[in-house]
């Protein structure tokens, strides 16, 4: 049986500034929205906000350095979904982004500004 491909590659804003989490297991995760900007047909730009999750050390750095604002480019991520019941009954379908990498596009500067590295005597 072949398999479909689910593979995204995607550049957007975070939402808000990110917050780490940790699940019963003691594993590091977070769950944050990331706005994305397009060109509809008629020229005009429509923002969609697509939930998103990472985990581990990669989670860590993001919690670190990730704040509201900052362009964000997921280099490998894959859609996933999920159903939910709502008090009514019915089965509501969600989809959110799983992400495997990705890197921060506005560069250092900002965590250079902030004395992030000075304070581990790391130079950049």
């Amino acid at each position: 049986m072949k398999l479909d491909m689910n593979e995204l590659f995607i550049t957007g804003r975070l939402v808000r500034d990110i917050e780490l989490r940790q699940n019963s297991n003691g594993n590091s995760y977070v769950w944050f929205t990331l706005a994305v900007n397009s060109t509809i047909n008629n020229g005009e730009t429509q923002t969609d906000y697509l939930p998103c999750s990472l985990w581990g050390k990669a989670a860590e750095l993001l919690a670190t350095f990730g704040k509201k604002g900052k362009r964000m480019l997921i280099t490998k991520g894959k859609l996933r979904s999920y159903v939910k019941v709502a008090e009514d009954g019915t089965r509501q379908s969600h989809l959110y982004v799983v992400i495997a990498s990705y890197e921060l596009m506005d560069g250092l500067k900002r965590e250079k500004e902030s004395g992030f590295f000075e304070s581990f005597g790391e130079e950049v």
